[in-house]
């Protein structure tokens, strides 16, 4: 019941796991973020890896790559969604991860931040100017240890509360 009043909350897939040795793998150029497609597949460390439809969240909301992903320390993962655009305007890509993170919204990297300080919802916000229609938010995590969780929410951005012009 909790995850409906989430408003704006992204349905992400997920894929995963890459190398992020002493965090190596946040400026790496991973297979993803050159051809992020959900039908994509990519080569693992074992076994091929397809992106995940759906994963479970827990019941904040968020992905806990934590119990989806192995191994959890020191690894990279991947999540995206389409996200339908009802009318152009500004809007505000609001993030709540637990480790470093980068963000392309139709392929342009809108967000990098190699070091969190601290997690807590809707921590990090970007501001867009989106067009109606589909737009791709693809999100590089790159976990080092201890909790591993995301959640993306797209949400119109607040009125403005000065209005623009003469006063």
């Amino acid at each position: 019941q909790t995850l409906k009043v989430i408003e704006g909350r992204l349905q992400l897939a997920v894929v995963g796991t890459w190398d992020n040795d002493a965090g190596k793998g946040y400026d790496l150029e991973l297979a993803p973020e050159r051809r992020p497609g959900l039908d994509e597949k990519y080569p693992g460390r074992s076994h091929e890896l397809v992106w995940r439809l759906q994963p479970p969240l827990d019941p904040r909301g968020r992905v806990d790559f934590s119990a989806l992903m192995s191994p959890t320390r020191w690894a990279v993962a991947f999540a995206q969604a389409e996200v339908e655009v009802p009318a152009p305007g500004e809007y505000q890509l609001r993030l709540t991860s637990t480790d470093p993170l980068k963000v392309w919204v139709d392929g342009k990297l809108v967000l990098s931040l190699s070091e969190l300080t601290r997690s807590v919802f809707d921590h990090l916000v970007v501001p867009l100017k989106l067009s109606a229609g589909t737009h791709r938010v693809l999100l590089k995590s790159a976990h080092r240890e201890d909790s591993w969780s995301l959640l993306a929410r797209l949400v119109p951005a607040p009125a403005s509360p000065h209005p623009q012009g003469d006063l």
